[in-house]
């Protein structure tokens, strides 16, 4: 069994148990064949590898997930007959990245239409950015690159600055295209992701997608280039591939000078555009993103979210014109897990191309009246209603920069608060003025979760109320018994997945308006409170069981060796 005979077309071919095609397919380069290894089918570690690399991608960008896809689904179509394990593997590849994203894929599902916006933004805070038009895009370059321009430049050779390292890649990707048989269907492929990519861009900067306090606009469309470029990167690499072998099997003529040049034109293109922006990047703007070793709040002020009572912070930001912005913070500064875009996405309604903000919910419209009323100078003791939001203390941080108005702005805005009844100033230094809310009749309660008793509304946030001790989100403490019935409170928007449980029995919601409440009635025991999103138990399971899994496959292993013929 296994013996080579010779077959008639005159090709070695292998008879009886495990054989296997013809060592040759007719090319005259053609690789040798293995006796009594399978057809090549791809290997399993490397379906499993991608299919880890690709979840890790879409995990960073959710706008990836379509087109990915999308390709996994045109090159398996594209597949000659006969390749079904092959076909199969493949597909494959997507499962990781579909388990993972379920909860995105279910919220996208439920609002039909509006569902698209979703697919296309961005994860964490939104970011609206005008993006470039289509042939920069195609060139490398997701939005405005003229500060990535080295200044002294002369204005031809700074409008072309940007694009010099993404034209050299779409020159030789088009070369690809030249090459013969032997990598023309990778090539092919290659432009295929490339224009999967400019399509998801093009919907991308068509379709607006993030929601910030000032503006509506497209979301980034950096990952879709990052496509793009990823594609025609791919047919260049193909285009250059043995090309000095090509060169030295024929006699010395115009084509070696000219891929010297070409050669030296592309690393000096290269070259250029990358030191270009990291020099910029180090000495002018390129980069407005930078990291602060400076603390965003003062140690002072974050004692108030580690203790029981897991206040919050509210900052008010003052602008160049003049205007203030507010931010509630749970942290040192905000936090990536604090926004969603799932959440912001919620206030767009009307058409796709042209979206419109609603006006925002009781929450954030509450906020904005008190922080008005700050800002304006409030009358009164206003502990009591800064301290219903959960919040402990009142920051204004520093003015980044020499504006001269900003700064006196907020001076006059310090100023406002020092003479506000019911917050008493901490401490002052580089970071920003922080006030500690104090009422003025007594201490005012300032916890996440609060307890108000009988006889009193619970949706009056100067109602008389006890404070509850918390963690993070999370409640697990006694409770005393009561004399009479009594309401738990929360500083937190009213949702299905909030549960309380007393002693085991789960408490039943109560509204209260925008608050998510509880009735607790006159008994005591031991009090826990959590959020637990729908299905969030089957969803870990089936994504640890899916990932054990993929990451036992893409281990390697050694293969069976064969007798090459």
């Amino acid at each position: 069994d296994g013996a080579a005979a010779p077959s008639s077309d005159g090709a070695t071919a292998a008879t009886g148990a495990g054989a296997t095609e013809p060592t040759t397919d007719g090319a005259p380069d053609g690789p040798p064949r293995l006796v009594g290894a399978p057809a090549p089918t791809g290997s399993l570690a490397a379906a499993a590898g991608a299919a880890l690399a690709l979840a890790v991608a879409v995990a960073a960008a959710p706008v990836l997930l379509v087109p990915a896809v999308v390709l996994v689904a045109v090159i398996a179509l594209a597949l000659p007959r006969g390749r079904a394990r092959s076909r199969a593997r493949l597909l494959g590849v997507l499962v990781p990245s579909l388990v993972l994203m379920a909860p995105l894929l279910l919220e996208v599902g439920t609002r039909g239409l509006d569902g698209v916006r979703l697919l296309l933004a961005d994860a964490g805070p939104a970011a609206v950015v005008a993006p470039a038009p289509a042939p920069a895009r195609l060139l490398g370059v997701p939005a405005d690159a003229s500060v990535l321009v080295p200044a002294g430049l002369p204005d031809v050779l700074a409008s072309a600055w940007p694009y010099l390292a993404g034209g050299v890649v779409l020159v030789l990707a088009v070369l690809g295209l030249l090459r013969g048989r032997p990598v023309a269907r990778a090539v092919r492929l290659c432009w295929v992701v490339a224009a999967v990519g400019a399509a998801t861009g093009a919907a991308v900067a068509a379709l607006p997608a993030a929601v910030s306090p000032d503006a509506v606009g497209p979301a980034w469309t950096g990952a879709a280039v990052s496509l793009t470029t990823l594609g025609l990167l791919g047919a260049a690499v193909l285009a250059s591939d043995r090309l000095t072998e090509r060169l030295a099997s024929r006699s010395f003529g115009w084509r070696q000078p000219v891929v010297a040049l070409g050669t030296v034109v592309a690393v000096v293109a290269v070259a250029c555009g990358v030191v270009g922006w990291g020099w910029t990047a180090r000495v002018g703007e390129a980069v407005a993103l930078r990291a602060s070793t400076a603390p965003v709040v003062p140690v002072v002020g974050q004692q108030g979210a580690s203790s029981d009572a897991s206040s919050r912070v509210l900052a008010l930001g003052v602008r160049g014109d003049g205007s203030v912005d507010w931010s509630l913070l749970r942290a040192d500064g905000d936090q990536l897990v604090d926004h969603a875009s799932a959440v912001d996405l919620r206030r767009l309604t009307g058409p796709l191309d042209a979206p419109t903000a609603t006006d925002p919910d009781r929450a954030h419209a509450e906020v904005d009246v008190l922080a008005a009323r700050l800002v304006q100078g409030a009358a009164g003791d206003v502990a009591a209603d800064v301290g219903a939001l959960g919040v402990g203390d009142v920051l204004v941080p520093g003015v980044a920069g020499d504006d001269p108005a900003a700064r006196s702005a907020r001076g006059r805005l310090v100023a406002v608060l020092d003479a506000t009844a019911g917050l008493e100033r901490v401490t002052h230094d580089g970071t920003g003025t922080l006030w500690r809310v104090r009422g003025t009749a007594g201490q005012a309660v300032t916890s996440w979760a609060r307890l108000v008793g009988s006889g009193a509304d619970p949706a009056d946030p100067r109602a008389e109320a006890v404070p509850v001790a918390a963690r993070g989100r999370t409640v697990a403490t006694t409770l005393p018994i009561g004399d009479g019935p009594r309401t738990l409170v929360l500083a937190e928007r009213a949702d299905d997945g909030w549960r309380a449980t007393l002693d085991g029995r789960a408490l039943a919601p109560v509204d209260v308006g925008w608050r998510q409440a509880f009735d607790v009635g006159p008994d005591g025991g031991r009090l826990e409170v959590h959020h637990e999103g729908p299905y969030r138990t089957p969803w870990l399971a089936a994504l640890g069981a899916t990932a054990l899994v993929t990451f036992l496959l893409a281990l390697p292993f050694r293969r069976r060796r064969g007798v090459r013929t």
